[in-house]
């Protein structure tokens, strides 16, 4: 079997599983609200991340196929074209006259134990880097929304402030009271306050 279709397509999924896992968990933080890290809220994102990406257990054949085709599927197609199943040489006695081998293919099922074991564990730990990843971002943003305000805040703006979050939680915002501090409130949960002041990307709206 080539090591690099293999390789090739778990990479393509890998990187396919790492994003959707990434955009699915800022937008579940961002539904569930908090500023920081709060550990239920967190918690919360995280169980709706595990739901949301249940879906991709439908990318578990994809990631076997190649080492069943390759490993059964193909060696029996050319069994019945009267070929090698190892070589493809043409031939109907075995030993191949070109390679050696003795013309069996081996059984392989396409759902094993251990290659689902194998696939789950990476998915597993795809989810967890996710989040993670995900985590940072949005620390990042929540941190770059402080320094914006604390810049107004030395020009002496006083009346509350807000922008919406970056990234895949944009249609949640991030905000800032002088009386309450700063919070990131659900999205069905935004106020309309008179005399509040729009700043970053909201601002030039």
């Amino acid at each position: 079997m080539p090591g690099w279709v293999t390789m090739a397509a778990g990479v393509v999924l890998g990187v396919a599983a790492t994003l959707y896992c990434i955009a699915f968990h800022e937008i579940a933080r961002a539904l569930v609200g908090g500023f920081g890290s709060p550990p239920l809220q967190v918690l919360t994102a995280i169980v709706g991340s595990m739901v949301g990406v249940l879906p991709l257990l439908m990318l578990v054949p994809l990631a076997l196929l190649p080492a069943w085709w390759f490993g059964r599927g193909l060696p029996e197609r050319r069994r019945t074209q009267r070929r090698c199943p190892d070589c493809a040489y043409p031939c109907d006695r075995f030993p191949c006259p070109e390679c050696g081998g003795d013309g069996t293919v081996a059984p392989r099922e396409l759902f094993t134990r251990t290659g689902l074991m194998r696939v789950l564990v990476l998915g597993a730990l795809i989810f967890a880097i996710s989040v993670v990843w995900a985590e940072v971002r949005i620390r990042r943003d929540e941190r770059l929304f402080r320094l914006e305000v604390d810049r107004l805040l030395a020009l002496d703006v006083r009346e509350p402030l807000a922008r919406p979050r970056e990234g895949w939680g944009s249609f949640a915002i991030l905000r800032y009271d002088p009386a309450l501090g700063f919070s990131a409130p659900q999205p069905f949960d935004h106020e309309r306050i008179p005399g509040w002041r729009a700043i970053g990307r909201e601002a030039s709206r």
